[in-house]
């Protein structure tokens, strides 16, 4: 997992090229002239999600993981908790979505949150397990949240 921001001096000259080429696009794009939906950037390879949501009680959340993507995650505005565990393979698969990439986890373990908030990004790998949108201090809000998926393909152009 990375966790920085875009307003960080941070240059993520260290992380992979597909990392670095979908932390441009969050540097450059103004989100709030998107409407929510998908985009495509590099095909099916690296796309982004835009969507509007409300942030959930913790108990609501999920834990997921993906298997062949990385998530960018952004925040434009808003702010949230994001749940983060390593992924040790022995978790209970409770609902799986194949053609989205996308399972929920079930007993997952030793979870830390980090506060999210705007400028926000966290790029969770697929040995991350992650519980996004988690209300802060139980309050839900409602805000703009942008997901980059980056599929694991492209990391091996590594830096």
């Amino acid at each position: 997992m990375i966790f920085s921001s875009l307003n960080s001096t941070n240059d993520f000259s260290l992380c992979p090229s597909a990392i670095r080429r979908a932390v441009e696009y969050l540097k450059t794009t103004d989100f709030f002239q998107m409407e929510p939906g998908d985009y495509p950037l590099e095909g099916n390879l690296m796309y982004v999600k835009v969507f509007d949501q409300t942030s959930i009680p913790f108990e609501d959340p999920r834990p997921e993981i993906h298997h062949h993507y990385a998530d960018v995650q952004y925040w434009p505005e808003g702010e949230d908790l994001a749940g983060i565990t390593p992924n040790p393979g022995t978790y209970t698969v409770a609902e799986t979505h194949e053609s989205d990439d996308l399972y929920f986890l079930e007993g997952i373990q030793n979870e830390s949150f980090i506060h999210c908030l705007p400028g926000c990004i966290a790029v969770y790998f697929p040995w991350d397990v992650h519980r996004p949108s988690v209300a802060y201090e139980g309050k839900p809000i409602t805000y703009r949240k942008v997901v980059v998926k980056v599929h694991m393909d492209l990391m091996k152009d590594s830096i």
